[in-house]
């Protein structure tokens, strides 16, 4: 109506999205859009900004001329502090930890008593300072109130994880596998399926119980049919078929998902295990030696030096697994995640000397 396009962004289980709005055709009820993972300009059915979409509504992003500049602030609501108080959480988490954004999330409850938002935030820096237990409830009823907001489902299965509550969790997540199909966003009214990590992770906890496992079972294997990409759901498809028992059929789901997901570090060393249990230990090693070696010294791949020191030890290898620290060291020096596990297995393996030379770069700067 005030003629600026504007950015508007939402979250998704496992990252996000953004689109720029540059229209709208009020008679059919929609938004035109520049979507950057479509070739042209598509239609979003007005609905998408529904404010019960989520406890902290959408967040947007418009960029004009300072002559215009009073015109944005005229169209903000009131309650806009609210978003801009949660993106601060985030960066001042990150900075300084949970304690440092006790000010903000005390400033918009006093502000904003009964937003959701203000709740939300409540709830995330309880769970954030380890008060699973807390934030659970609060988290639980902000799910009721918005079963379709990304941001809330994560955090409540996160703070289900955290204090053990596996009942709860699987009633989240057979709430929203069990519903089948979404409705999407687009014009032509697309329906969209739950995110397959919420199908296999729900999968995984049925596998646990034989009375359900064969309803696991058929439920990886639709989710396959339509994802064969997905490296969760042959991951846990590996994990149900070792129940049962299918060693052979195991081996292969493992395999494709530690290669479907090469920087995953618990798929390569579960599928390392398990040629380990089928009397081909050797080749698991060497499977984790050449990921290490292939991504070499770059700052991510420190995780699978880590995985291939921490195999060598355990199958009883110490020798291999010293060379395998000095080799690490020489690449990745000071890397915060290697040295505290090079030190460790140093000092284990008797090598004082070697733990001790590696001990001031622990230390925090003066």
């Amino acid at each position: 109506h005030h003629r600026i396009a504007f950015v508007l962004f939402w979250d998704a289980e496992e990252g996000g999205h953004a689109v720029a709005v540059v229209g709208l055709d009020e008679r059919a009820g929609t938004l035109l859009v520049h979507d950057p993972s479509m070739l042209r300009t598509t239609e979003y059915l007005l609905t998408i900004l529904d404010q019960r979409s989520s406890p902290l509504g959408f967040r947007g992003m418009a960029v004009v001329g300072q002559d215009r500049s009073a015109d944005l602030d005229a169209l903000l609501p009131p309650d806009s502090a609210v978003v801009e108080a949660a993106q601060d959480y985030g960066r001042v988490l990150a900075a300084h930890g949970p304690s440092a954004t006790v000010p903000i999330v005390a400033d918009v409850v006093e502000r904003f008593p009964s937003h959701p938002g203000g709740r939300y935030l409540q709830a995330v820096r309880l769970l954030d300072a380890g008060q699973a237990g807390q934030a659970q409830q609060e988290l639980l009823e902000l799910l009721q109130e918005y079963p379709d907001a990304p941001a809330v489902r994560v955090k409540v299965m996160a703070a289900c994880r955290a204090i053990g509550n596996l009942a709860g969790l699987r009633q989240v997540l057979a709430d929203i596998v069990e519903r089948g199909v979404l409705p999407g966003f687009a014009a032509g009214q697309e329906w969209l399926r739950p995110p397959e990590r919420y199908v296999f992770d729900y999968a995984d906890l049925l596998r646990l119980s034989a009375a359900t496992r064969d309803q696991a079972e058929a439920m990886l294997h639709a989710l396959l049919r339509r994802r064969p990409a997905s490296a969760g759901a042959w991951h846990v498809l590996a994990d149900l078929l070792s129940q049962k028992p299918d060693p052979d059929a195991a081996l292969l789901c493992h395999r494709l998902a530690a290669c479907l997901a090469g920087s995953d570090e618990h798929y390569a060393q579960a599928y390392a295990a398990a040629l380990a249990a089928r009397k081909r230990e050797d080749e698991g090693l060497q499977w984790l030696e050449s990921r290490a070696r292939a991504l070499g010294s770059p700052r991510h791949a420190v995780g699978t030096w880590l995985s291939w020191i921490a195999a060598l030890e355990n199958r009883g290898y110490p020798e291999r697994a010293i060379a395998a620290c000095h080799e690490a060291i020489e690449r990745h020096g000071r890397s915060a995640e290697l040295l505290p596990v090079t030190v460790a297995l140093f000092a284990r393996l008797g090598l004082t000397a070697s733990a001790e030379a590696q001990l001031p770069a622990l230390s925090p700067p003066e």
